[in-house]
């Protein structure tokens, strides 16, 4: 009986330790122009759209959904950035766009869009620059106006 409860509880780990997915990982430092298959990559919060790659600069596109206020709607989507250059290789570009839109009451709209360029990626990934930094450190950001209330 202890040999049979054994052998499953082998049999149990080792499928649960197969099943595991390692995270996407992606290499942009080569020039392309193109728009790239995710996979199963997944946004930290709301749905991935799109990823372009143009030369080395990338470009996501997301959906969000309203967090419980203005504040964490608008950090969510630097948590997400966060998450891509730290654990998906997006500290390769030497360029990273964001937008991301969400359903309002006037339909889907864009609520925020902003751009890091290479010293805000390589913080990122180093760690010397922390996601909740990078709305200081966003070129062109660009936020709802309701948002901003």
């Amino acid at each position: 009986m202890r040999k049979l409860i054994v052998v499953l509880m082998l049999c149990l780990s080792l499928t649960a330790c197969g099943s595991k997915k390692e995270p996407a990982v992606f290499d942009f430092s080569v020039e392309k122009h193109e728009t790239v298959e995710t996979g199963d990559l997944k946004l930290l919060t709301g749905d991935l759209l799109s990823v372009t790659q143009n030369g080395t600069v990338v470009v996501v596109k997301a959906k969000i959904r309203s967090n419980i206020n203005n504040k964490m709607t608008i950090d969510q989507n630097f948590s997400n950035v966060g998450d891509l250059i730290q654990n998906h290789g997006f500290d390769t570009c030497t360029e990273l766009q964001y937008w991301a839109v969400a359903d309002t009451t006037a339909g889907e709209s864009k609520v925020i869009s902003f751009t890091l360029d290479k010293a805000s990626i390589d913080g990122i990934k180093s760690g010397s620059i922390v996601w909740t930094q990078l709305q200081d450190r966003a070129i062109d950001l660009w936020i709802l106006p309701s948002l901003k209330e």
